[in-house]
């Protein structure tokens, strides 16, 4: 970000984002973990860009006095917006599943516990595996919209602004920092 810019590290981010959620969204009941494992590398590299650009863009704008204020907002609403989103993308997954299969309930509870599977027969666990996999692609093309948007919010960012360049009075401010 010094030698570039706030808005090339984020927007690095954003691609690795959009081609993690690809990856996500290929997998089914067969996928190997090496492609699921690719998919969430992909992911945790993008939000690693993406967090930090915009954690040091947002320090950066903020006063000396206002930096740790502003720094612990933003841990903050990464904590709420990972609980939130937990919370939708679970709601989505249950929702798919009951959907698919309403009397699934306690069964998806037994298909993921190695010990409890025994007691499923082969039909109903390759049933109850096509429902997560379908509820599961919807849960990774949610999360690609959402790439998406963090990439268009990426773009959005000034193109010169870094710590080394903040705006000037010809990049649209007047007291040379950044507005959130």
């Amino acid at each position: 970000m010094i030698r570039t810019s706030y808005r090339l590290a984020a927007s690095i981010g954003g691609v690795f984002l959009i081609a993690g959620t690809l990856v996500l969204t290929t997998l089914g009941p067969v996928s190997s973990l090496f492609l699921a494992g690719a998919g969430s590398l992909l992911i945790g590299t993008g939000m690693g860009f993406c967090n930090t650009a915009f954690l040091v863009s947002t320090q950066a704008s903020a006063g000396w006095s206002e930096r740790g204020m502003a720094t612990s907002s933003i841990m903050f609403m990464r904590i709420v917006g990972n609980s939130v989103g937990a919370a939708v993308f679970g709601a989505i997954l249950n929702f798919g599943i009951n959907s698919r299969i309403p009397e699934a309930g306690d069964a998806v509870n037994r298909l993921l516990e190695p010990a409890a599977r025994q007691g499923l027969g082969t039909t109903e666990i390759a049933r109850l595996s096509e429902a997560v996999a379908a509820s599961l692609h919807i849960v990774y093309v949610v999360a690609g919209l959402v790439a998406i948007a963090s990439l268009v919010l990426a773009l959005s960012l000034p193109a010169r602004l870094s710590p080394t360049r903040p705006l000037t009075r010809s990049d649209g401010e007047m007291d040379g920092s950044v507005r959130a």
